[in-house]
This record gives C-alpha cells, sequence and structure tokens, in this order.
C-alpha cells in the first residue's frame, strides 16, 4: 500500500497493515507447509465460531492448558517422556538368546529402537480471526483428542441493518 501524506494522514494505521500482512503471511505459510510437529491441529471457521481439533495421544489432560488472551488462543501441553517398555516382548518374535528377565519382563539391555513422538513441553499459538467470547469457550479432551469451541463475541457478529423507507 503506497501512502499519501494529504489523503492517509488520519486514517492509516501502520500496525493494521503490519498485521494484516503477518496474517497473509500465516495463511500462505499454512497452505504451503502444514505444520506436523507434537500437535497436529485442525482449524475451522465460520460465521459462528471457531473450532480447534489437536491430536494429542499420551497425553494427560492435568497436563494441557488452553488459554485465550485477545486473538490469540495459546495451547500448552507437556508430555511426560516414556520409559522403555516394561511388559513381556511377545514370545513368538523372541530368538532363544533374547534377553529376558526370569520373570518374562523384558531385560535391562532393551533399547529404544525408534522413537517419534515428541515429549517435554510444547506450546502452540493460534491467532483468531476475530474476537471471542472467552466466558462461553468450551474445551474438552477424550482419547488423545484436545476440542476447543470458541463463539465468536456477539459484538463482532455480522448484523443485517433493515433500510427503512422515507
Amino acid at each position: 500500500m503506497l501512502w499519501n501524506s494529504r489523503s492517509h494522514a488520519r486514517t492509516w494505521n501502520p500496525f493494521l497493515e503490519l498485521e494484516r500482512a503477518r496474517e497473509r503471511m500465516d495463511q500462505l505459510f499454512a497452505s504451503v507447509a502444514p505444520h506436523e510437529g507434537p500437535m497436529p491441529t485442525n482449524l475451522w471457521v465460520n460465521e459462528a465460531g471457531v473450532r480447534l481439533v489437536a491430536l494429542l495421544p499420551g497425553v494427560d489432560p492435568r497436563d494441557v492448558d488452553v488459554t485465550v488472551e485477545g486473538r490469540d488462543l495459546r495451547i500448552s501441553v507437556r508430555r511426560a517422556a516414556t520409559e522403555a517398555p516394561t511388559a513381556p516382548i511377545v514370545a513368538e518374535s523372541l530368538t532363544a538368546d533374547a534377553p529376558v528377565k526370569a520373570n518374562g519382563d523384558v531385560a535391562d539391555t532393551t533399547s529404544w529402537r525408534r522413537r517419534e513422538r515428541s515429549t517435554g513441553e510444547f506450546e502452540r499459538t493460534f491467532r483468531l480471526p476475530f474476537p471471542v467470547e472467552t466466558d462461553r469457550t468450551r474445551a474438552s479432551f477424550a482419547n488423545g483428542r484436545l476440542e476447543v469451541d470458541l463463539p465468536r463475541a456477539a459484538s463482532d457478529q455480522p448484523r443485517r441493518i433493515d433500510v427503512r423507507r422515507n
């Protein structure tokens, strides 16, 4: 956008332009390189509000924190590190000299072969497209699936204006 000192001296807001540029960049990167980190997420929007679904397998619901501040939705998660398995390995998969304790548990020499699930603390922040009613926002967690419903603020909802005849 070009700035004209005569016509935009009072209406042009550089911070608003930066916010719009940020939103366009977010949309561009989301379409080109979707996030596939420790918290894969889907986000839906309509005129009534926003719904977010995040997949968090192996996370205890007490270790999930959801906050809304202004138009930012922040999800913080702590996933505890998992230890090597202590349950017996299926007998058919063992060879005669496999390292198994007398009680059938995996021996101490067991080590990770592949570890793809992230552990530790991680956080994601999503910029919401409009203000939401924080007191009506609901979050639920079941079977490793976090669902957050954020209703659009009544003051920001589109309203039809009736035109009266004179």
